[in-house]
């Protein structure tokens, strides 16, 4: 059975072999479609951000998790990617036979490596194709295939709605942004205490706090400490002095060197 499932992944595969990979519009920037559905996936015990995507022709793995999972990577002729907002994206990796579970069932595929900021994986027609007959309901986000014998049935994430998350599970979410990110608490409930309070968490690479970071500021607290008026008065003062017998400008020294010239 699994031979059947690999011959018809291949043939769909032989199918976009012509056709130029596409990215849609929602799988780059983040935003929900009327044909798309998120779901949570699993790679071993890390879990990812799926979008499925019937806008997008084929399967596109974020690049960076790649790298960072230190998966096997397959070189390929260069093709270019387009993106709905119409650039090309240059792509020369792939990843053959990549091993994913979504809610229970596991999926062997082919992905292209690309850059990609708001998802971890895109599954586009590529994949979609290989399912057969799917009911699909957009509305409660529930798709229902068979695959490899076997009735499956996926739910979606409600974008709309929001979730409780622990303490431990907040730290490691910071811990895996990548450059500049920010992210938004609603609310903070601490246990124990009945307050609740908003608040704003923001993270930049390589300024986490330490406790080899927390000693060296408080070993030097004078020289971290906030300015409170004018620097104070020390022994050299640095100063650019002025020429002998010069004099300063009168106005604009651009515009009187302009006049000169005229």
């Amino acid at each position: 059975m699994e031979e059947e499932g690999k011959d018809r992944l291949a043939s769909c595969e032989n199918e976009d072999t012509n056709q130029q990979p596409k990215l849609s519009l929602h799988a780059l920037t983040g935003a929900m479609g009327q044909q798309t559905m998120q779901v949570v996936g699993m790679i071993g015990r890390r879990p990812m951000q799926v979008l499925i995507d019937s806008g997008s022709t084929h399967n596109f793995l974020s690049v960076g998790l790649a790298h960072k999972l230190g998966l096997l990577v397959e070189d390929m002729p260069i093709v270019s990617v387009r993106v709905a907002n119409g650039e090309q994206l240059p792509c020369s990796k792939v990843i053959k036979k990549f091993t994913l579970k979504m809610q229970g069932y596991v999926f062997g595929i082919d992905v292209f490596l690309i850059p990609l900021e708001n998802y971890d994986l895109i599954l586009g027609i590529q994949w979609l194709a290989s399912l057969g007959d799917i009911l699909w309901n957009f509305a409660e986000l529930r798709m229902r295939f068979q695959y490899n014998n076997q009735a499956c049935s996926l739910v979606g994430r409600d974008p709309s709605t929001l979730c409780c998350i622990k303490g431990h599970h907040l730290d490691k979410i910071i811990s895996n942004f990548v450059g500049g990110s920010q992210l938004h608490l609603c609310s903070l409930i601490v246990e124990g205490m009945r307050s609740m309070v908003t608040c704003m968490v923001t993270k930049v690479q390589g300024m986490q706090p330490t406790e080899s970071l927390e000693a060296l500021l408080s070993e030097y607290k004078e020289i971290f400490a906030e300015p409170q008026g004018l620097p104070p008065l020390r022994n050299q003062d640095h100063r650019i002095p002025l020429k002998r017998g010069s004099f300063l400008p009168i106005g604009n020294p651009t515009c009187t060197q302009m006049c000169r010239k005229m």
